[in-house]
């Protein structure tokens, strides 16, 4: 499969909601509510990307896999929202139905990596919720640690997640480029 990686742009905010919509409805049935699933979160998304791909903030950047089906994936990643200067965060990492296991989760995050190498990030985090194992072990094969654990409200209710921390991003970049894994 050649799979190539861009920064979106406006443009781009359709396919990545609905990506985003459907990768929701797959991986987090049980986790956030049916009615949301079922109901409003592909127009949530939408709002959500018009607004972001719009408006970005400083040192955010959305990048998109495709590969020639169309979108296989797309990864959003910037600054440590807690102003760490020398961190990076990772806020979404989705691939399409059909496309895991197949490169693509480790593609971007490994480009996702490098980019915050570059830009004087030294290390990288994510949340994850705790119910999407698969993830989970996707982020822990590539050496991320379980940093910390908590709760996120999601629609009302409350969903325990954990705090993965990559404490050298050239070195994840690497291990993503070297690691044949899952996703």
């Amino acid at each position: 499969m050649s799979l190539g990686v861009r920064v979106a742009g406006v443009l781009d905010g359709e396919a990545i909601a609905a990506l985003h919509a459907e990768s929701w409805q797959r991986s987090y049935r049980g986790i956030m509510p049916d009615a949301f699933l079922d109901g409003a979160v592909v127009e949530e998304r939408r709002r959500h990307w018009r607004h972001r791909l719009a408006a970005p903030g400083e040192g955010e950047l959305v990048l998109l896999a495709e590969d020639a089906d169309g979108l296989a994936g797309f990864t959003a990643f910037g600054p440590d929202p807690a102003d760490d200067r020398s961190a990076g965060h990772i806020d979404n990492l989705h691939v399409a139905a059909g496309r895991q296991g197949r490169g693509v989760g480790r593609r971007l995050l490994g480009e996702a990596a490098a980019r915050l190498a570059e830009a004087g990030r030294r290390r990288v985090h994510l949340w994850v919720f705790d119910a999407n194992a698969r993830a989970l072990r996707f982020y822990l094969s590539l050496g991320g640690e379980a940093a910390e654990h908590g709760f996120d409200l999601v629609e009302g209710t409350p969903v325990a997640h954990t705090r993965i921390v990559w404490s050298d991003t050239a070195a994840l970049a690497e291990a993503c480029r070297s690691r044949a894994g899952f996703e």
